[in-house]
């Protein structure tokens, strides 16, 4: 059980590192786009 839960928690942290850095990315495009806020 813990060796079954390490592997998930080890997949879930490798797509949420993958994904939030690449919808940082496109957010941070569209948002730059459509506003002309200074961050």
């Amino acid at each position: 059980m813990s060796s079954i839960r390490m592997i998930i928690s080890f997949l879930w942290d490798l797509m949420l590192v993958g994904q939030s850095s690449e919808y940082f990315l496109i957010f941070s495009i569209k948002f730059s786009n459509s506003s002309n806020f200074d961050i």
